[in-house]
């Protein structure tokens, strides 16, 4: 497979539940974050042309997309610890990660 080449993820955390992320390229991780009710796939036509730079990670955050539903009013920290978690289970150092 090609590492430019979007492959379909899912990641197990232990507060979040079930995070569904899109993944393409290596090197420095770059993740996106996609807006309010929408979904990794948010990205679809920009993932491939950065993947050829970074290790891009487009993830739902919980309660979107193919991630787990949430069963209560996340605030702006819980998704915080919702894409540490995620970068954890992937095993990605989170100091050298870039979010956008």
């Amino acid at each position: 497979m090609a590492e430019n080449a979007v492959r379909d993820g899912f990641a197990q955390t232990q507060r979040h539940g079930r995070i569904h992320y899109l993944e393409a390229g290596a090197g420095e991780p770059l993740v996106l974050m996609h807006t309010n009710g929408a979904s990794a796939h948010q990205y679809d036509r920009v993932i491939g042309a950065l993947a050829a730079r970074y290790r891009v990670i487009s993830w739902d955050m919980p309660g979107h997309g193919d991630s787990e539903p949430i069963g209560r009013h996340y605030r702006v920290a819980d998704y915080a610890d919702a894409v540490t978690a995620l970068l954890d289970a992937l095993g990605i150092d989170r100091k050298s990660t870039r979010l956008n």
